[in-house]
């Protein structure tokens, strides 16, 4: 891959081998190979990669016990996450990964730390991001509320855009590279400014397409009071996690439970669940 200038296959390969050396339990190689990765990831602008990357590093960083550095790298991670639109292609190299991965990292961390209230928060982006990518999936484009002009233009720039990261990631010219990632750069430019304006005087669209803002906790209390309480699960690789909002006199109280049960299970306990309700309604 490094012979061939075929930077984005060398951060993905990088960033396996970071999750590999974790799993192992040298925290410290996949540490090194984890920011390897982020930085030839970035320099090569594939975004989902060098998202990746960062977060397999911040979960090095949790591993050597180093709590602030590992929110540190799950917030570089997730601020590149926000910034990829699926819509116009992939960035440098298809990513089998889910955008969740530092999200949920981060809720672990917080977690760990002792601050349920962040670490809902991050439960709830984590949520959102799932939702984005269940939208990203579908072969269309939510355009409820758009005019005609509004519609052509975000498929002009979204094909420019698209067809420009095909180019740039095709090139090993260096110098034909490099003049192609500035114009990149500029049709990214010119696609989030039209999303903003967009979305500034179409805020049903932000909603429509999944583009939610972060939980502000305090708008719960509306749907909390003394008798009552909200619950809400996340679930990752190895456990489930159960948040329980309830109200007091003058705060909100956030509790965090750790459900030992693994992904698989649920699953399993989900088509089991389907499997015997299918049955009721064909008898």
């Amino acid at each position: 891959y490094t012979m061939l200038g075929r930077k984005a296959d060398v951060a993905d390969a990088l960033s396996r081998l970071a999750a590999g050396y974790r799993e192992q339990g040298d925290n410290a190689k996949a540490l090194e190979f984890a920011q390897n990765a982020a930085r030839v990831a970035k320099d090569a602008e594939a975004f989902a990669v060098a998202s990746y990357a960062l977060t397999e590093a911040g979960r090095a960083q949790r591993g050597l016990g180093r709590p602030t550095e590992a929110l540190n790298c799950f917030a570089q991670a997730i601020q590149i996450q926000r910034s990829i639109h699926p819509e116009t292609g992939p960035d440098g190299i298809e990513n089998d990964r889910s955008g969740t991965l530092p999200y949920l990292s981060a809720m672990e961390t917080v977690i760990e730390m002792d601050q349920p209230r962040n670490a809902l928060v991050r439960a709830d982006e984590a949520k959102s991001q799932l939702l984005r990518e269940v939208i990203s999936r579908g072969s269309f484009t939510i355009t409820k509320g758009m005019t005609r002009a509004e519609r052509e233009e975000e498929l002009r720039l979204a094909g420019e855009l698209a067809a420009l990261k095909i180019q740039v990631y095709g090139a090993q010219e260096s110098n034909l590279n490099n003049d192609l990632k500035a114009r990149l750069s500029a049709a990214r430019q010119a696609y989030d400014a039209f999303r903003k304006r967009l979305y500034t005087t179409r805020p049903q669209l932000v909603i429509n397409r999944g583009e939610l803002s972060s939980l502000n906790i305090e708008e719960l209390r509306p749907f909390v009071r003394g008798n009552t309480a909200l619950l809400q699960y996340a679930v990752t690789d190895e456990k489930v996690f159960l948040f329980v909002v309830t109200a007091n006199s003058s705060t909100l109280d956030i509790k965090v439970y750790a459900l030992n049960t693994p992904r698989t299970e649920i699953a399993q306990e989900i088509a089991s669940l389907k499997q015997s309700t299918d049955a009721d309604v064909a008898a």
